[in-house]
């Protein structure tokens, strides 16, 4: 598996494992109205936007066999908490991925880049009821700070955290 920089050419692929993941891997915790409304097309043209963009997040994949199985965007905090916290906004595994470690091969990647860039610290929000992620993420460092909200799927999300 290689861990690499995303570029344009993989937003559609991008776009796909991000829809696969939700609708597969959120199916028991988001409400299947909000599920059947990710459409692959929308996503992709979402995320071919944030790639060609200047300004963009980071954001790495994993490739197997030159096909993208996963990816990680992560940046600068959306919540004001200063510029040395550090955000992931996404991880996403395709489905017929899992259980390989892709996941944890992203993090590492997308923490230490984050850690040899600056940022001290980093959040994450996870689904609340989401009990596999958040041993996930409980398992690699991170943990809840009490912040708690509710994600526009209608699904509350709790704030993680952990030092870089």
């Amino acid at each position: 598996m290689l861990v690499r920089q995303a570029i344009t050419a993989d937003a559609q692929r991008i776009g796909e494992v991000h829809v696969l993941y939700w609708r597969t891997g959120m199916a028991d915790y988001i409400d299947a109205a909000y599920l059947e409304g990710l459409k692959a097309r929308d996503v992709t043209m979402q995320w071919l936007r944030s790639l060609a963009s200047p300004i963009h997040a980071d954001t790495l994949v994993a490739e197997e066999d030159g096909r993208v199985v996963g990816l990680i965007d992560f940046g600068i905090n959306r919540n004001e908490l200063g510029f040395d916290v550090a955000e992931i906004y996404g991880l996403y595994v395709d489905p017929d991925s899992w259980n390989q470690g892709i996941d944890v091969a992203l993090l590492d990647a997308a923490q230490l880049h984050l850690a040899e860039t600056g940022f001290r610290s980093a959040i994450v929000w996870a689904l609340a009821d989401h009990e596999r992620r958040l041993h996930f993420y409980e398992d690699h460092g991170w943990l809840p700070d009490g912040v708690n909200e509710w994600h526009t799927s209608g699904a509350q999300v709790t704030r993680y955290s952990r030092q870089l």
